[in-house]
C-alpha cells in the first residue's frame, strides 16, 4: 500500500517519512526504540500526525516490555489470534475486563502476573478451556459454543503438529549413525 502524501504543518509543503532510534523513560526504565515522524524537505521542520504518535507511544512500550522479557503488544494478538477470538472475547475467557486485551495489545503494559497467564494460555490451550469454562458466564450460550469449537480446533491441530513432529523423530531414530554425504 502507498504511504499517504502528508503536508507540512508549517509550510504547506510535501514532507518524508523518516524513521531514527531515540530514547524516552518509562517507569523509570530508559528505553531505545525506533520512532517514525515527517520532515519537510522545503523548510527542515519536523514533526509528527496522530498515527506517528500512536506508533512510537506502542514502539517505546514494546521496547520496555521487551528489555524486561514480557509479550509484546503483537505477540499478544498472536496468541489471541490462534484461538480466532476477539479482543472483547479473549479478555471476558480469560476473567479479565472486557476491554484488558484491547489495552495490551495498544497502550498498557501488562504486569507480570498478566503475562505469566499469557504465555501459559499461549503454550497450554487447556488451560484457555478451563478458564472458559470458569468465565462461561460471560457469554451467551451460542457466543460460549463458538469460542469452545475456536479452542479445541486448536487443541486439535496441535495435537496434529505434535503427532507429525513424532512421526518425524521416529524415523530418524531408525538410523544409528550420521550419514556419510556432505
Amino acid at each position: 500500500m502507498r504511504e499517504k502524501e502528508v503536508l507540512c504543518h508549517y509550510c504547506g509543503q510535501k514532507a518524508e517519512l523518516i524513521t531514527r532510534m531515540t530514547s524516552m523513560e518509562i517507569k523509570n526504565q530508559e528505553v531505545e526504540y525506533q520512532e517514525s515522524f515527517y520532515r519537510c524537505e522545503a523548510c527542515d521542520e519536523e514533526f509528527e500526525v496522530g498515527k506517528c504518535i500512536n506508533d512510537n507511544l506502542l514502539a517505546a512500550r514494546d521496547a520496555y516490555r521487551k528489555k524486561n522479557k514480557l509479550l509484546t503488544s503483537s505477540q499478544i494478538a498472536e496468541i489471541r489470534k490462534k484461538y480466532n477470538l476477539s479482543q472483547a472475547d479473549f479478555s471476558l475467557a480469560l476473567g479479565w475486563g472486557e476491554i484488558t486485551i484491547t489495552r495490551y495489545e495498544t497502550k498498557q503494559i501488562q504486569d507480570s502476573t498478566y503475562d505469566m497467564i499469557l504465555r501459559m494460555v499461549k503454550s497450554n490451550p487447556f488451560m484457555l478451556l478451563q478458564l472458559l469454562e470458569k468465565n462461561k458466564n460471560n457469554f451467551t450460550e451460542e457466543k460460549y459454543k463458538t469460542i469452545e469449537e475456536n479452542i479445541r480446533g486448536t487443541i486439535k491441530e496441535n495435537i496434529i503438529q505434535e503427532m507429525d513432529i513424532d512421526r518425524i523423530k521416529d524415523t530418524y531414530a531408525l538410523y544409528d549413525e550420521p550419514s556419510q554425504e556432505k
